[in-house]
């Protein structure tokens, strides 16, 4: 095992090396595989030597990346170490996040025992303040961080998805780490969100605790898992309060609520509700709901048991009424 800090130690000079030019181009880093991970076009250094190492100028520039740092790094325990870097990313390819770019500077301060990070991009006021422990040790975290707006807005199903406000707080380390999360989201044209998160891990799996989305036509409970260790795989219950499907169904009458309870699981392209059960608020409507659906097959099996179901909602002469069915 690699004793990093022993390595760090050795480059200890008792007398003081300039390296007033570096200048190399074309750096690739490669995986494990000798797949390239990334690649460097320049890389522009003038350094110092002697009872700590000064980077008095590096600039490092790619196809999807511009940094300019300066900094300094005590050779000798507990190893000081401040820097500073600024950058800016590019997102190259296609997609929402083409030709964006996302400037931000990232500050380092402490040692090699317990080192502070503050990483701010201000045109999206993200910031984020990390303390990392023993990072080359057995790493540990606090962190907490907030996003004003996102910097540019998610698509999913043809609806745009903006995040406002989001502000979250964490700990751990990753056998054993802790998050809590709230942030508005606005999803098309449906007004602010609220979405608060609490969740655990250590491992490919992740436990949801009591979390919430709470908003106009909206209040739902859900806790579960979620599952990364090879395909990911969730397991939700999810507690209706209230939901109003007029801002997804045009025919469905505003202000009319749904209540229940639904258990979700998905799983290599398999959908599973188990057991679900929905009312109609103010009616005597009630239905039991089942179904799996294997994408990858094609295949749908599903059941409905209902009561008191009539359509329009709430009239005297409904067009169509059932006492009960399946």
């Amino acid at each position: 095992e690699m004793d990093v800090e022993a390595m760090v130690e050795t480059l200890q000079l008792p007398l003081t090396l300039y390296l007033q030019h570096i200048n190399l181009t074309q750096l690739v880093v490669q995986d494990a595989n000798r797949d390239p991970m990334l690649v460097v076009d320049a890389v522009d250094a003038r350094l110092s030597l002697d009872d700590a190492l000064n980077i008095e100028q590096l600039k490092i520039s790619s196809s999807v990346f511009e940094a300019d740092a300066t900094g300094k790094l005590a050779l000798d325990h507990p190893f000081e170490l401040n820097a500073v870097v600024d950058a800016e990313l590019r997102f190259t390819g296609t997609g929402e996040l083409q030709n964006r770019t996302l400037p931000f500077r990232l500050k380092s301060s402490g040692d090699l025992d317990n080192l502070h990070l503050e990483f701010v991009s201000e045109p999206s006021g993200l910031r984020v303040d990390a303390v990392i422990h023993s990072p080359l040790d057995t790493p540990g975290w606090d962190v907490s961080g907030q996003l004003n707006r996102s910097p540019q807005p998610l698509v999913l199903g043809g609806q745009s998805i903006d995040i406002n406000g989001l502000s979250f707080t964490g700990q751990g380390s990753l056998e054993d780490w802790a998050l809590e999360l709230a942030s508005g989201i606005n999803i098309g044209e449906h007004p602010v969100t609220q979405l608060e998160l609490s969740a655990t891990g250590g491992g490919p799996v992740i436990q949801l605790g009591p979390s919430l989305l709470k908003g106009e036509g909206i209040d739902l409970e859900f806790e579960g898992e979620i599952n990364t260790a090879a395909q990911l795989e969730t397991d939700l219950h999810v507690v209706i309060n209230q939901l109003d499907p007029s801002y997804w169904m045009e025919d469905w009458p505003r202000g009319e609520w749904l209540s229940g309870q639904l258990d979700i699981n998905n799983s290599k392209g398999r959908l599973n509700i188990p057991a679900g059960r929905v009312r109609v608020a103010g009616t005597g409507f009630e239905a039991n709901i089942r179904a799996d659906i294997d994408v990858d097959a094609d295949r749908v099996d599903a059941s409905l048991d209902w009561q008191e179901l009539s359509w329009p909602l709430k009239t005297e002469l409904p067009r169509f009424y059932s006492r009960a069915g399946r």
